[in-house]
């Protein structure tokens, strides 16, 4: 979700900076991740999104565990466990192309249920500050 262009209120203003702070600090998660795993360093379209899940949840893991052992900190039993059978979920259809996706976010951006969490997280954060 984008911040709000041209914030007007003070509401506004709170959850655009937020917001972006927020993206930052996700950003450079997942550029310590990708240098880290290979995997997330390559496309991830033929996957299922369940898939993506677990290998997302399996590289954080296993990034916090490397830091844990580097540290010489013995942090046994507080990681997750994940019950699956995870395969290579390869889909035979191609991604859609760059129009296709753009067409796609842009009809996302312009729905009611767009607009509305938007707003509902703007409350939230306000309400939260």
């Amino acid at each position: 979700m984008k911040g709000v262009t041209l914030p007007q209120s003070e509401k506004h203003r709170l959850f655009t900076a937020a917001q972006s702070s927020w993206r930052k600090d996700v950003e450079c998660a997942f550029g310590v991740l990708k240098a880290r795993f290979n995997i997330l360093a390559v496309p991830g379209r033929s996957y299922s999104r369940r898939t993506l899940g677990l290998i997302m949840r399996a590289c954080v893991i296993l990034h916090n565990m490397i830091i844990d052992d580097e540290r010489g900190t013995n942090l046994d039993n507080i990681y997750e466990t994940v019950d699956s059978n995870v395969g290579p979920a390869i889909h035979n259809h191609a991604p859609p192309s760059l129009a296709a996706r753009i067409q796609m976010d842009n009809e996302i951006r312009k729905s009611p249920m767009y607009t509305q969490l938007q707003h509902d997280l703007i409350e939230h954060v306000w309400a939260n500050a």
